[in-house]
């Protein structure tokens, strides 16, 4: 005879559960027909039809067994095929083993036990429309830009390699050019060497000027010197701002970095590629992809500009928790290029025609006209000037008349391109997130990554392990490896 306890119980048939003191039970005896395996007994049993039992229990063979069929042999009789439960049968054992837990739910406690930062491989990206997350700043530069600064590079003796640069604001580098410009004093030259037409188109003070640039870094913001503001040869009297070849300045400031809206309940895997993908938008360095992998397990994207006053050029360092973590580098020329206009005079090009036009706006009369009938070319001018007679005995004539001829072949120049300032208002910092739908969990179920050794009864819910070589006192050989097999497939430690 053997003891029987039959019950109606639910349980998942890749759970560790046993039935519970309340589970409604009957205590049975019967005998087994013929001879048994210990795995899949089967037993007979005089009673009334066992309506809704589906679970059992053998004192005698210490097993837990799943009623796998219930055959009704007569009214009384029933013969019932039964396989054993040996997740059941073995939990504490079970229980003793630390496996590497691939997947898990909860831990003893019924806290939450995964590790977010783990791809979650289980489940793809779900067809829909990606969701759009940007955080911005306003641009470093444009903050200045209202004011600005003007780096004048000047040729001068007292400058280093024989050039100066001076830091100016709009009135200063108006004051220069109205200087330049406004009269020809400078070049202490009386009118009765050269008449000021001359001066003028001879010398092209911007000769003088090798660049100007617009720099969006206030002048009250540039470290500088004072020195004489000379150019080529001569001294403007005044005193300009001047800096160093190697001047710079520097500024940071950081971006909030946009997580998957699903990370904070589903993991921080998803703020990772393929899941997610970032753009950082930073003029004037331009518009680049930034590596998830790198930014999505932090939250502020950092960024250092270092800008050389003098050239322009601009190097831009991101980086996450300071400096010292840089993850990409730009440059960029950043201030704006400013085209310079002079003067200049083709004498090649000096003829008849011209001298005549030169004559006439000298006001010179005389034999000189019907003396160029034959003359071609300015190697003959000497010998027709000579026609001129008295008209000539005022030496200022000559300056007039080689001035006029000046003014009549002098064209404005510019070298030098203009920028573009309006990007510097219109282009804030932006890193764009752009973040790919999931498709739906089954948590309770599945559970979640963890990959760590642990103690399964430090476990709850479902868990699944890594390939399992268990050892299981009183276990038979096919037991062992049913409880191995059931543990890489994922079990529930209830």
């Amino acid at each position: 005879m053997i003891h029987l306890t039959l019950y109606k119980f639910s349980k998942y048939t890749n759970s560790t559960k046993q039935p519970p003191a309340t589970a409604q039970k009957l205590e049975l005896t019967g005998v087994f027909k013929e001879n048994i395996s210990v795995l899949n007994p089967v037993i007979e049993i005089s009673m009334e039809y066992p309506d809704g039992y589906n679970y059992a229990y053998i004192a005698e063979l210490k097993r837990y067994y799943f009623i796998r069929n219930v055959v009704c042999v007569t009214d009384t009789i029933y013969e019932f095929s039964l396989a054993v439960d040996v997740l059941a049968t073995y939990k504490t054992a079970i229980g003793e083993l630390t496996e590497y837990i691939t997947r898990s739910s909860y831990d003893a406690e019924g806290n939450l036990l995964y590790n977010s930062g783990i791809m979650d491989s289980l489940y793809p990206i779900a067809a829909g429309a990606p969701t759009f997350i940007s955080s911005s700043d306003v641009n470093p530069f444009s903050q200045f830009d209202v004011y600005g600064s003007f780096i004048v590079g000047v040729v001068s003796a007292n400058g280093d390699m024989g050039v100066t640069y001076y830091c100016m604001d709009s009135n200063g580098l108006r004051d220069f050019n109205n200087y330049l410009f406004s009269n020809v004093n400078w070049l202490n030259v009386t009118e009765s060497d050269l008449t000021e037409g001359l001066q003028k188109a001879l010398i092209n003070p911007y000769n003088y000027v090798v660049s100007v640039q617009w720099c969006p870094i206030p002048s009250g913001s540039i470290s500088g010197y004072s020195k004489p503001l000379k150019f080529g040869y001569w001294d403007t009297g005044r005193t300009g701002k001047a800096i160093s070849v190697n001047a710079s300045y520097s500024f940071s400031g950081s971006l909030a970095i946009p997580k998957h809206p699903a990370a904070a309940t589903r993991g921080n895997y998803l703020n990772l590629a393929p899941y997610s993908q970032y753009n950082l938008r930073f003029y004037p360095f331009g518009f680049f992809a930034i590596d998830s992998e790198i930014v999505g397990n932090y939250n502020t994207l950092d960024w250092y500009v270092d800008l050389d006053i003098v050239s322009g050029d601009a190097a831009l360092t991101l980086a996450v928790s300071g400096k010292s973590n840089p993850i990409r580098y730009a440059q960029a020329h950043v201030n704006v290029n400013l085209p310079t206009v002079g003067i200049s005079t083709d004498f090649k090009s000096l003829s008849t025609g011209t001298i005549t036009g030169a004559l006439a706006l000298a006001g010179v009369q005389g034999e000189f006209f019907k003396s160029l009938s034959d003359v071609s070319g300015l190697k003959d001018i000497p010998g027709a000037l000579s026609a001129l007679g008295n008209d000539l005995t005022n030496p200022k004539t000559y300056s007039n008349i080689i001035s006029g001829a000046t003014a009549m072949l002098s064209s404005a120049e510019y070298s030098g391109s203009q920028g573009c300032f309006s990007l510097f208002d219109s282009q804030s910092i932006t890193l764009s997130g752009r973040f790919a739908p999931i498709a739906a969990e089954n948590f309770a179920h599945s559970g979640r990554p963890l990959c760590e050794p642990r103690q399964i009864k430090n476990c709850k819910g479902f868990l699944k392990c890594a390939d399992s070589d268990v050892s299981i006192p009183g276990a038979t050989l096919t037991e062992t490896q049913g409880i191995g097999a059931l543990l890489v497939s994922g079990i529930f430690y209830e």
